[in-house]
C-alpha cells in the first residue's frame, strides 16, 4: 500500500538527501570560484586594451543584457528537465571555453562585433551559474529545514577566495593566468555537476526538489507587490554593480592598487556574507522583511559615504587602505539582508511548481537588468564626474530604493 516509510528507507532517504545537500555545496563553491576571477577582474583586462569607463559600461551592459534573456530560458529548463545538472555541466563547459576567445589580443579593436557577440554568448551561460547557486541553495535549505542564507554560506567563501588566487595569479603571471583558471576550475565544476546527476535525477518527482517537474505548465503569480518587488530589485541591482565594478576600476587607476589586494578586498566582503546570511532568516523574524531591506540599504548607504571619503584622498596611505577595508565589511550587510528578504518574499507568493521561473525573474532583475542599467549610467558618470560624484549619487539611490520599498510595501 501508500502507507508510512518503514524506517530504514526513511533514513536512506535522509542520507541520500544529505549527500545531495553536500554535493550541492561543493558545486556551488567550484562555480563561485570559477566565476569570481572574471567577474572580478575582466573590467581590468578591457582597462589594459586602452577602454574607457564609460566604453567598460556599453560592453558590461551589453553582456547584462545577453544574461537578462537568458536566464529566466534557463529557470524555464531547470523547472522543466529532468537532466538538469547535465544542462548546467553543458553551461558551465561553454562558459569555460568562450572565456578562452578574450586571450586573443586585440580583439576588441580588430572585431568589435565579434568581440560583444562572444561577450553575449559568455553571459548567456553565466546566467545558467547565477541560477543553479539560488536554486541549490533554496533546494538544500527545504531539505534540511534550514534558511537560505544557512545553506548559502559556502558559495560566498569560494567567490572570495577565487578573487584572493586568482587576483594573486593575475599579478604575478599576468591576464594569462586568468584563462587558465578559467580551464582549471571549469574542469572542475563540469565533474561537479556531472557527480550532481544521479542524485538530481533521483529526487526530481520530490517536492524538496527546485527541477520539479517535467509537466509544470504553472503562470508566474504576477501581482502589483511583486512587480514592485522586481522593480526594486533592478534599483538594488544597480548598487551592487556599482560597488564590485565601479570600484575596482577607480581604485586601479586612481592608486594602482594591486590585483592580490583587489582580491584580499572581495574575500573580506564575502567573509562578512557568510554570518549575516547564515542569521538572515532570525533578522526577517525579528524586523520582518520591510526591516530587513532597510538594514541593507541604510548599510550601503554608509559604505558610499565610506566610499566618497575614500575619494578625496590622493596618494595611497594607510588611511586609503583602512577605509578600502572598512567599507567592504559592510559588504555583508548591504547584500544579504536585502537578497535573503526578496528571496523569502518568493517563497512565499509561489508554488514550488513555479518557483524556478519567479527564481530566474527575480535574478533577472537584481543581477543582469541592474548591472546593465548601472554598468553603463554609473561608467558614464564616474567618466564624466569622478568618484566622488559617483558615490554621493550611489548613497542617494540607496535611500530612495528604501523609500520605494516602504511606500510600495513590497517586502511585506
Amino acid at each position: 500500500g501508500m502507507g508510512a516509510m518503514d524506517p530504514e528507507t526513511l533514513i536512506s532517504k535522509k542520507n541520500s538527501i544529505k549527500g545531495a545537500i553536500t554535493r550541492l555545496k561543493i558545486l556551488n563553491l567550484l562555480t563561485l570560484m570559477l566565476i569570481a576571477a572574471k567577474v572580478k577582474f575582466f573590467p581590468l583586462l578591457l582597462e589594459e586594451e586602452g577602454i574607457s569607463a564609460s566604453e567598460i559600461g556599453v560592453i558590461l551592459g551589453i553582456g547584462s543584457i545577453a544574461q537578462l534573456i537568458a536566464t529566466p530560458l534557463w529557470g524555464v529548463l531547470f523547472d522543466l528537465f529532468h537532466h538538469s545538472a547535465l544542462v548546467l555541466g553543458f553551461g558551465l563547459a561553454c562558459w569555460a571555453l568562450l572565456v578562452q576567445a578574450f586571450s586573443i589580443k586585440n580583439l576588441l579593436k580588430l572585431h568589435p562585433v565579434v568581440y560583444g557577440s562572444i561577450y553575449a554568448l559568455l553571459m548567456g551561460t553565466e546566467a545558467s551559474i547565477s541560477l543553479v547557486d539560488t536554486m541549490s541553495a533554496s533546494f538544500a535549505a527545504k531539505s534540511k529545514d534550514d534558511t537560505y542564507g544557512e545553506a548559502r554560506w559556502l558559495a560566498s567563501l569560494g567567490f572570495g577566495l577565487g578573487c584572493v588566487f586568482s587576483g594573486y595569479f593575475i599579478e604575478t603571471f599576468g591576464f594569462s593566468s586568468l584563462f587558465l583558471w578559467s580551464i582549471v576550475f571549469g574542469i572542475s565544476a563540469v565533474c561537479a555537476s556531472f557527480a550532481l546527476e544521479t542524485v538530481a535525477r533521483e529526487h526530481t518527482n520530490t517536492e524538496a526538489s527546485p527541477w520539479k517537474n517535467k509537466e509544470n505548465k504553472s503562470k508566474i503569480p504576477l501581482s502589483s507587490s511583486l512587480i514592485n518587488l522586481l522593480m526594486n530589485c533592478i534599483g538594488y541591482g544597480n548598487l551592487i554593480c556599482l560597488v564590485d565594478v565601479i570600484v575596482v576600476l577607480h581604485i586601479q587607476q586612481a592608486h594602482s592598487i594591486s590585483k592580490t589586494f583587489i582580491g584580499i578586498l572581495s574575500l573580506i566582503g564575502t567573509t562578512s556574507e557568510i554570518p549575516v546570511f547564515y542569521y538572515s532568516q532570525r533578522l526577517i523574524k525579528t524586523f520582518k522583511r520591510q526591516g530587513s531591506m532597510f538594514c541593507a540599504c541604510v548599510s550601503m548607504c554608509i559604505r558610499m559615504i565610506i566610499l566618497a571619503i575614500m575619494s578625496t584622498i590622493e596618494s595611497p596611505n594607510i588611511m586609503l587602505f583602512s577605509l578600502l577595508i572598512l567599507q567592504q565589511c559592510f559588504h555583508g550587510m548591504a547584500l544579504a539582508p536585502y537578497f535573503s528578504a526578496a528571496v523569502d518574499k518568493i517563497d512565499t507568493i509561489t508554488k514550488s511548481e513555479s518557483k524556478g521561473k519567479l527564481m530566474g525573474l527575480l535574478l533577472m532583475c537584481f543581477f543582469p537588468l541592474g548591472w546593465a542599467l548601472g554598468s553603463v549610467f554609473w561608467g558614464y558618470i564616474y567618466e564624466t564626474f569622478g568618484s566622488f560624484w559617483v558615490y554621493t549619487l550611489g548613497c542617494a539611490v540607496s535611500l530612495a530604493v528604501a523609500v520605494h520599498a516602504f511606500v510600495s510595501s513590497c517586502f511585506i
